[in-house]
Formats: structure tokens, sequence, C-alpha cells
């Protein structure tokens, strides 16, 4: 289950300098430098003859091709076996991983309850991802879990331990003053934490407090630099606000075209008010005005899927590849 935009990483390769130096290790690291070489026919090879034979680390790498679709076809329910293995046996990316499955229903039954409880598992080893995912179902009230201050806890374990989507969360319990005293300046200082890291959604709300002045002071030059950054991640709302700012010369020079242009893209990944947007500003443009545009517009899709093997930011909630 390919999970665009949340905080996914794949930092293997740590977890490969630590192994030892056994056969079974090492068919394991030769692996990851294979996969990193975009060799994953060979990863595959050399990761599922120690999975077969019941090592853990090779049975999570083996979900992870699966749930990716990375040398093989994408396969839900392929993936959710290798991490049922490598769960059963304690580790905990893959507990998490095996809990997201279940969160979505993705080649496993639908069940909150199997989620929370493999989540749990992996918080419960001080693995951040899950802390985060298991935080959201307390703020989501499922699985009949509905405790904010233990999401807060939560929360704040995973933000204290460097996790990005949990650095956000937390700005957003403080934002919102979910089960604490609303406050904007911490909410600032943990979407600013996000935001550095290239959480899109921090970025996004960070550029909104300093166009707005909440938690930080008033910076309409800031407020344009992480708009512009969570724009260039595909997010539709950041790039229908920052047409908003080219167009009235917020933070930046006005300039009509650019305005345009990310309205287009916006509009395009189904924001209507950005489509409302452009029909009216298009109407005060000359044709050649619209043609340049539409032709920046082009080349930022190309770019970015060049770059990222997809069209768009999408979220499909809340995971992480771990460790």
């Amino acid at each position: 289950m390919r999970t665009h935009g949340s905080d996914r990483s794949f930092p293997v390769l740590a977890l490969a300098l630590l192994l030892g130096t056994t056969a079974c290790t090492s068919f394991i690291r030769d692996g990851q430098e294979a996969f990193d070489a975009g060799d994953y026919a060979t990863a595959r090879t050399l990761w599922e003859q120690p999975a077969n034979e019941g090592n853990g680390k090779a049975q999570f790498l083996m979900g992870v091709l699966y749930d990716e679709g990375r040398g093989v076809p994408e396969d839900d329910a392929a993936a959710a076996e290798w991490y049922a293995l490598a769960a059963e046996q304690g580790h905990a990316a893959a507990q998490n991983n095996l809990g997201l499955l279940h969160h979505h229903g993705a080649g496993v039954e639908l069940s909150h309850e199997q989620a929370a409880a493999w989540y749990g598992r992996a918080a419960d080893q001080g693995f951040a991802p899950a802390r985060t995912n298991l935080a959201l179902m307390h703020l989501a009230g499922q699985a009949e879990l509905g405790d904010q201050r233990r999401a807060l806890r939560l929360l704040k374990d995973a933000a204290a331990a460097g996790h990005a989507r949990g650095e956000f969360l937390l700005g957003a319990v403080y934002e919102q003053g979910m089960g604490v005293t609303a406050d904007p300046d911490r909410a600032a200082h943990w979407y600013e934490r996000a935001a550095e890291q290239g959480d899109v959604m921090a970025q996004y709300r960070l550029a909104r407090m300093f166009a707005e002045g909440a938690g930080v002071e008033r910076d309409d030059e800031q407020a344009l630099a992480w708009m512009r950054a969570a724009a260039d991640q595909g997010l539709p709302r950041a790039q229908g606000a920052l047409a908003r700012m080219y167009q009235h010369g917020r933070g930046v020079d006005r300039d009509e075209i650019v305005a345009c242009m990310w309205l287009s893209l916006s509009a395009s990944l189904g924001n209507d008010q950005a489509r409302v947007a452009r029909e009216t500003l298009a109407r005060s443009l000359s044709p050649q005005q619209l043609a340049e545009a539409e032709e920046r517009a082009a080349a930022w899709r190309a770019s970015y899927a060049r770059k990222t093997g997809r069209l768009s930011y999408t979220t499909a909630g809340v995971s992480a590849v771990g460790e």
C-alpha cells in the first residue's frame, strides 16, 4: 500500500551498518546495496532466503518490497504476510506497518482494534512512528480509544525522538487546543521543527502562522518561503495559497502569470476554490499570458513527476516504513 505524502522513511542502510558479519546478515546487507542501486530483483533474491529461514529483519524487508511494489507487483496481502511473520518476532517497524494495513483494510481485514494493538506493541518498544499512529487513533476516537492526554504523551515522546509527523501533530494539538490550552507559540515551535524536516503539512501550517502573525511575528517573506516549500511538494491547498500571494504581492512582487500557474496546478488536483479563482484571473490575462502560465504549469508537473514518480501529493493517513 503506497502512502505517498505520509511520513514514510526507509533507513535500512543505518540498520545494515549495525549488522554483524554472519552469512545471514551478509545477505541482508548485500540486498540493501542492490536496493540502493535500484536492483530490486537482486534485493529480493538475497532477502528471500533468510526470510524463509525465519530472519525477522529479512521478513520485514520482504514486506517492504511488496508494500511498495519494488521489483514485484504491489501486493498488500503478501506484504501483510511478511510483516506478520516479522511482527510476531517483535520487529517494531513490521508491527507498525501491519497495524497500518489493518488501519486501512489493505490486504488484511479492516480492523481498528488490530491496528491499535500492533501500533501499541511497536510503541511499547519506543518506535516513534507507531507512537504517532496510536496518538492519532486516540485523537480520532478509533477502536474505542479517545484519551487525549494519552495522545499528548505519545506525541511528545515521538516529537522528542525527532519524528517529523509527531512534531507536526503535536503542533496541531497546541494550535487547536485538543486536550490542552491552545498555545500558538508552542504550535509554531513544533511546526517549524517538522517543517525543517520536510513535513509538508507543517510547512503549510507554519506559512499560515507567519502570514497571520499567530505564534510568530507576522512575516510575509517567511510565509512565502514556507508556502512555496509546501507547494513544491504538490500540496494543492498550498499551491492555491501561494497563488494568492503572487496575485496580491504578499512577500513577493506581484506576478499574475505565476499566480495563474499555481492556480492551474491546484485546480487540476481538485481544489474548486482555485478553479474559480483561476477562471476569474484568466479573464484579465491575455492569451499569451495564459499560454505562458500553462506552459509553466506543464513544466512544473513534468519536473515533479521526474523527482517523485507521481503527479501530486496525496495522504493515505498514518504510516512509516521503519528501521
